[in-house]
């Protein structure tokens, strides 16, 4: 068991610390952006960047996820290239339709910007760049789940960092406006897109007809839609923030949301890892074990740094975004605790995705966003982006709950249900503790720290059983003497 613990861990490493590092770069460029730009400036830029996102999952519509699903139902490589062709190009018949109906939409689509030539403009330059940046998150797909491991870190690493370098360069030496970065961001999609097809290339077939999509869609348009709502939500928040408060509130709003989206970057490490591993392994004899302690590690691991995020919020806030961006600490606890669920939900909810009935998992979206939206309208005047905070943390509580009633019913799994409960019911009341200290006298690292201690204790026993507690002891001892 500890021996495919070794192989995960080891893919981890290298998918997933690539793949986290990609989609890190909003928190890498979030300093330079948000100590450059005003406030008001900086809330504009992540609404447009995130209906950027939002049109960018509606382009690809869940066929990155078939391909990876059925990608290990065939091994005939001559299979593989018709499922990745016939995927492909019906992403380019989506952009088809898509685009200039979006550009007819534009400007209902970015309330309280005033609809300026400036971000009319910015609009067209995202609707350029999207073509180009859905071949390039292709590529990483088909280049990950193929264990074409070089190439893909040139995708994924060399993007983010030639992307930070010339945002870092352009602002301090070129003196870059808005305007600016978008234009470097689509320059930059157009090289890796192209090297992505190069990178790919044998992978492409000619063909007249599209025999795949037959089982190809009925998985991908469920996905589709989950993805669309998933990438809908931030786009809701951020365009009613602007709506109903002010776009220094959404500035406010979008400082504290990248500070709570830190925790991604071990989730999104451990998840590019775990789907192949998920998808290798759960029919084999001990994978229930295998699964619960993966689980529990993973649970304890991302809690304690929620803790610690939460803890350190007011001090990152001022170090990443400045003083100007305090009044966005209170919603870090709320988002991170969010992201946390959603770890959770990825393995509880497997059973959805293992039986290929992704249309059951649509129902815990459409429940969950329409929840988030009712708390969202019912708190924004009196709680402000606190509301929206805790409408999302609330969103995604009901979405963890449903995937993991829906996963359970269409396969059963031995979780250990209730030692996960019990832990996240602990960092929940160790976070709004935390969070209330940041608004009284007793916002200090010293009343904090011990409480930190006991909560890695207490979640610790909670979660672990002796025997399990002997084993990492074991591994311990047998690691030190490999040394």
């Amino acid at each position: 068991m500890f021996r495919k613990l070794k192989f995960l861990v080891k893919d981890t490493l290298l998918y997933g610390i690539s793949s986290a590092f990609s989609r890190s770069l909003s928190l890498i460029t979030f300093p330079l952006l948000a100590q450059t730009f005003s406030i008001a400036e900086f809330g504009k830029f992540d609404l447009l960047t995130s209906l950027a996102t939002l049109i960018s999952t509606l382009l690809i519509f869940g066929m990155d996820s078939s391909i990876v699903r059925f990608y290990y139902e065939y091994t005939d490589d001559l299979m593989r290239k018709q499922i990745i062709s016939q995927a492909l190009i019906f992403q380019v018949v989506m952009a088809l339709i898509l685009l200039p109906i979006i550009w007819l939409l534009g400007p209902s689509l970015i309330p309280s910007l005033q609809n300026g030539s400036d971000e009319r403009m910015i609009l067209n330059i995202i609707l350029v760049q999207l073509p180009f940046q859905v071949m390039l998150s292709n590529a990483q797909v088909i280049l990950q789940y193929s264990y074409k491991r070089l190439p893909f870190i040139i995708l994924t690493v060399g993007s983010s960092i030639a992307t930070v370098i010339t945002y870092a360069v352009g602002i301090l030496y070129f003196d870059f406006v808005f305007y600016d970065i978008f234009i470097s961001s689509l320059l930059i999609n157009i090289f890796f897109s192209a090297l992505g097809i190069y990178f790919i290339k044998n992978w492409f077939v000619l063909t007249s007809k599209l025999s795949t999509l037959k089982f190809l869609l009925p998985y991908a348009i469920p996905m589709g839609i989950i993805v669309a709502l998933n990438s809908f939500q931030p786009y809701f928040e951020r365009a009613i923030i602007s709506k109903f408060l002010d776009i220094n509130s959404l500035g406010m709003y979008a400082a504290g949301y990248k500070v709570g989206t830190l925790i991604l970057l071990p989730i999104s490490a451990f998840q590019a890892a775990w789907s192949p591993f998920m998808m290798s392994n759960y029919k084999k004899e001990n994978s229930g074990e295998l699964f619960n302690i993966i689980l529990k590690l993973l649970t304890f691991i991302v809690a304690t740094i929620v803790i610690v995020l939460t803890i350190l919020s007011s001090t990152i806030v001022r170090s990443l975004a400045g003083m100007g961006y305090i009044s966005g600490e209170v919603v870090v606890f709320p988002i991170a605790m969010g992201y946390l669920f959603q770890a959770v939900a990825l393995f509880t909810g497997m059973g959805t995705v293992l039986a290929q009935k992704t249309y059951i998992r649509l129902i815990s979206y459409v429940v969950s966003i329409c929840l988030t939206a009712v708390i969202i309208f019912l708190t924004i005047r009196s709680l402000g982006i606190l509301g929206v905070a805790l409408a999302v943390l609330s969103g995604q509580l009901c979405k963890c709950v449903l995937e993991s009633f829906f996963g359970q019913r269409i396969i059963t799994f031995p979780w250990q249900y209730k030692r996960i409960a019990m832990a996240m019911a602990l960092t929940l009341i160790a976070g709004f503790t935390l969070s209330s200290f940041n608004e009284s006298a007793l916002n200090s690292l010293s009343m904090k720290l011990p409480i930190l201690v006991v909560y890695i204790f207490f979640t610790y026993f909670l979660l672990f059983t002796k025997s399990e507690t002997s084993q990492f002891l074991n591994l311990a001892a047998k690691l030190r003497k490999g040394r």
